[in-house]
């Protein structure tokens, strides 16, 4: 995804979230943050959630190192933000579930959450 697209797919949001993610995030990780960040806008405009009214996020990924969890805390997140990279042992409740990695459906029943993102391309 390149700058423009971003800056589109952001639409209103980009000037002011940009100024955030300048201040916020490390240079190297900026443009990866701004891509998860309009996986964020996507799912405010279909839901209406905003992250900074959450409590608990649970991201399902690789490893922990992840984009996300910058993305989440540049829109004002101060709640829980957990990672599991098997969902075996979820036991705990959640707002919002960002999938960061395609993951059997079977396995998504393990996680007790009502909004789920998918914050990854096909392909």
């Amino acid at each position: 995804m390149t700058t423009i697209e971003i800056e589109e797919k952001l639409g209103s949001w980009y000037n002011n979230i940009s100024r955030i993610v300048t201040h916020i995030v490390p240079p190297k990780r900026r443009k990866e943050v701004m891509k998860s960040l309009c996986y964020l806008k996507n799912h405010h405009d279909q839901t209406g959630i905003v992250c900074s009214g959450l409590d608990r996020i649970v991201e399902v990924c690789y490893d922990n190192d992840s984009y996300m969890e910058d993305a989440i805390r540049c829109l004002g997140f101060k709640g829980v933000n957990d990672f599991y990279v098997e969902t075996k042992d979820v036991e705990t409740k959640y707002d919002l579930c960002v999938l960061s990695r395609h993951i059997n459906r079977r396995k998504l029943k393990n996680i007790m959450c009502e909004n789920f993102i998918k914050a990854f391309e096909d392909g």
